[in-house]
């Protein structure tokens, strides 16, 4: 049994797109899937077709210094970029021209901008310490800057329904905000050890990355101290425990469109899958994706049952052990289980029904 475990249906497609000699800070699918953008340290922003892997055009020129983020708005006919020079520019996606003067404001890096979902606004967090809204069609700055983070501002991302716009931040915590008022909604979101805002507090590290589930009722944060945590938008409370089994940064998270699976990026070098709908009975790393190659032998299924290739139940996780268990299946290394003495089959069904469960 291989020490990783993957999701049957999902097919990592490994496609590498070249073109750069300088390192990649930001990647952005756009909404049809269609493109990727992509911006780097040689201060460019090139676009990618996905299917074929080729670069699609010149690299979008202007920026002075690196481009740190980047976002397509819905339609897909524009991208925003944030940069190191302190500025967001907007790019038409078809021609890659440069649309109109870039959106000057914060006076540090723009580390991160972000489309509303009708495409009429951007926000746009910086080391400035502060969140700006930018009318996307005319470039004015909406409003006055959002104050109220002691440090950077890592992340930036709207509700589904465009109401409310939420960031994290490198004094550890998640705000929410009201995109329409500019006012700060509840207290910070806490619990990261490293930086996230509420402010939702609980990392103990920075936060790097913010997410909305689809239907805007929860937020997914990465940070520093190398966990995941899921929050409710109404409470403001931390749902669950942090997800941990990154060994580094967790730069940047994603709900999946039917929000049933969270996937998060490191830096370990590492992209996993969470199941969402398990947070009551913490959530399993069910796919873990790797740049090794390496083939994946053994699933584990949402009821914890551990899955030959075949899709045979070969011995069941007990909840109150899932989580330990699932630290060994991580590790890179190959598991070889001793079934000797091990109920099997029927015997382990009835010691199972005895427990009060059955599957």
């Amino acid at each position: 049994m291989k020490g990783k475990n993957v999701l049957p249906d999902i097919q990592p497609r490994q496609q590498h797109l070249i073109g750069y000699q300088n390192p990649v800070l930001s990647v952005t699918y756009s909404y049809d899937g269609a493109y990727v953008a992509s911006g780097a340290s040689d201060n460019t922003i090139r676009i990618w077709d996905v299917h074929t892997g080729q670069q699609v055009g010149h690299p979008l020129t202007g920026h002075t210094f690196s481009v740190l983020s980047v976002a397509y708005s819905p339609d897909g006919a524009y991208i925003a970029s944030g940069s190191y020079d302190k500025t967001i520019r907007m790019w038409d996606a078809h021609t890659g021209q440069q649309v109109g003067n870039p959106l000057i404001g914060h006076t540090d890096w723009v580390l991160s901008v972000a489309y509303s979902p009708d495409g009429a606004y951007i926000a746009s967090g910086s080391k400035d310490k502060t969140i700006r809204i930018w009318d996307a069609h005319t470039g004015q700055r909406a409003g006055q800057p959002l104050t109220g983070h002691t440090a950077s501002v890592l992340s930036v991302t709207y509700s589904p329904d465009g109401a409310y716009i939420a960031s994290g931040s490198s004094d550890n915590t998640i705000w929410m905000w009201d995109a329409y008022t500019g006012q700060r909604v509840g207290q910070p979101v806490t619990g990261h050890t490293v930086s996230v805002g509420h402010p939702l507090t609980g990392h103990t590290s920075s936060v790097r990355s913010v997410a909305y589930s689809p239907d805007g009722a929860y937020i997914a944060s990465g940070s520093s101290d190398n966990t995941i945590r899921i929050w409710d938008v109404h409470t403001g409370q931390q749902v669950g425990r942090p997800l941990t089994g990154h060994t580094n940064w967790v730069l940047s998270v994603a709900y999946s469109p039917d929000g049933a699976y969270i996937a998060s990026g490191s830096r370990d070098y590492t992209i996993q899958i969470w199941n969402f709908t398990l947070l009551n009975d913490q959530p399993l790393i069910i796919h873990v994706l790797t740049t090794d190659g390496a083939t994946n032998l053994c699933d584990v299924d949402s009821g914890g049952w551990v899955l030959d290739q075949g899709g045979n139940k070969l011995i069941h996780i007990p909840p109150r052990v899932r989580r330990r268990f699932m630290f060994y299946l991580e590790e890179d290394t190959a598991l070889t289980l001793d079934l000797r003495g091990v109920k099997l089959g029927k015997a382990w069904y009835e010691n199972f029904k005895v427990e009060g469960k059955s599957d």
